[in-house]
């Protein structure tokens, strides 16, 4: 095998893990909804741009997107920094590889916490070769995130936990 090789296997392996995350997130959330008696708000689209690829994570009872969620059945077109939900109206909000794609996360953050009592934000791993290149990502934005968490930020009733 070529050392040519090496950057696209390591690559896949670092794009598994953030699937796993994914998985494993989206799951936490939609367990903690369903405990609390509210709906799980899915923030970003569940499959790549543009809906290409298999689905990386479900709709939850809503599906929000700068740009909609065509593959979702409860779909709509929202802003991020400025969602049209009332105050902690659901019980999980799961928002995984958005904020990277924005110029203010910091905002984002603070609208996710205030429309759910439990918040999930997944973001790409340091250790992606793919994250610093993405024509699409913010390096201030990921530099940010980064301060706060390795790929995961958990808030709970609008208080970062973990770190």
């Amino acid at each position: 095998m070529s050392i040519l090789y090496l950057p696209f296997i390591y690559e896949g392996v670092v794009q598994s893990y953030e699937i796993y995350l994914r998985t494993k997130y989206y799951n936490k959330a939609h367990k903690i909804s369903r405990k609390l008696k509210k709906p799980l708000l899915v923030v970003g689209r569940p499959r790549f741009a543009h809906g290409l690829g298999p689905p990386l994570h479900g709709c939850g009872d809503i599906c929000v997107d700068i740009e909609g969620c065509p593959e979702c059945p409860k779909s709509k077109k929202a802003d991020v920094t400025n969602l049209p939900f009332k105050d902690k109206q659901f019980g999980a909000v799961f928002c995984s590889h958005v904020l990277e794609h924005i110029k203010n996360p910091k905002k984002a953050i603070k609208e996710l916490a205030r429309v759910g009592n439990y918040v999930v934000i997944l973001f790409p791993t340091k250790l992606s070769i793919l994250a610093r290149i993405h024509p699409g990502h913010y390096e201030e934005s990921l530099e940010y995130l980064w301060k706060l968490g390795d790929e995961v930020i958990e808030i709970w009733n609008s208080r970062l936990i973990g770190r």
